[in-house]
């Protein structure tokens, strides 16, 4: 009898180990799982601490004239994805002032990483030379670009309102709003 209980609670252990994941976002195990895509709000106020730098002509991909570098470095929170670290770099000609890219990504307290990238690139949006102490509220459009664990295969899009309260101080705060689909194995 005791050896049918040890054998019982052995074939207990195996299963509980060979089950389901606990975490929902986790790659399928096996067959029988499919992808379902999960919708929900993203809403998030944040400050990032910023540097502007000018990169050489040349040295920024394929542009040949010299680029102003815009780097956001900050952390915030969101209901649906809990806290987060944000790094955020947005470049524009220093010759003309075109906007030629803005893109980042979101780091969740488990590492896992979302990108992003900005709607906004080949719009005809001009910065001054000056960007961003001239000016006082801007907004951009981002979108989700899939990323690592939970967030691989995200999509999404969020309209980001940043301001700058004060000139002689290298911050933002940002208010995003929008949503964030996932793609989640059951």
């Amino acid at each position: 009898m005791k050896t049918v209980i040890r054998f019982l609670m052995v074939m207990v252990c195996v299963f509980s180990l060979t089950g389901c994941p606990e975490d929902p976002w986790e790659t399928c195990p096996g067959p029988g799982c499919s992808p379902r895509a999960v919708t929900m709000p993203f809403s998030a106020e944040f400050t990032t601490l910023f540097t502007k730098s000018t990169l050489p002509a040349g040295s920024y991909k394929d542009v040949q004239d010299s680029v102003c570098q815009l780097i956001q470095v900050g952390s915030g929170i969101d209901e649906s994805i809990g806290n987060f670290d944000i790094y955020l770099t947005c470049c524009w000609s220093s010759f003309n002032g075109e906007h030629i890219s803005t893109e980042g990504y979101i780091s969740d307290i488990d590492g896992d990483v979302l990108n992003i990238v900005c709607n906004d690139t080949g719009i005809g949006v001009v910065f001054a030379l000056d960007y961003p102490y001239n000016q006082t509220i801007m907004c951009s459009e981002f979108e989700f670009a899939g990323g690592t664990g939970k967030f691989t295969g995200a999509t999404g899009s969020v309209i980001g309102e940043f301001c700058l309260k004060d000139a002689a101080a290298p911050s933002m705060e940002h208010i995003w709003e929008g949503v964030l689909t996932l793609v989640s194995w059951f």
